[in-house]
């Protein structure tokens, strides 16, 4: 079962915000973290994406990482944390 959900945009046109998604989704992989994704481009997607720009209290954004139902925070939050803090993660 995977431990995080990343809310990303297919569709994102901002060139930062694309790069950031990209090395989001990279640095979770490489840390052996296992993530669900939500595309906030998908309309089969619209109700849980709301769900989540709810509990973030941001919109069109991307990526926003949550934690079951906690935001933890979009990409600068990632590139900041210390790894010893993202294994946890890795270990649930």
């Amino acid at each position: 079962e995977a431990c995080l959900t990343v809310l990303i945009s297919k569709g994102v046109y901002d060139y930062t915000q694309k790069a950031n998604q990209k090395a989001a989704l990279m640095m979770l992989t490489d840390l052996c973290i296992s993530y669900n994704i939500v595309d906030g481009m998908d309309p089969s997607q619209r109700e849980i994406r709301n769900a989540f720009f709810e509990i973030s209290g941001v919109r069109g954004n991307y990526p926003q990482i949550f934690s079951g139902k906690r935001f933890l925070g979009g990409y600068d939050w990632l590139h900041n944390s210390k790894i010893e803090d993202l294994v946890q993660f890795a270990r649930k």
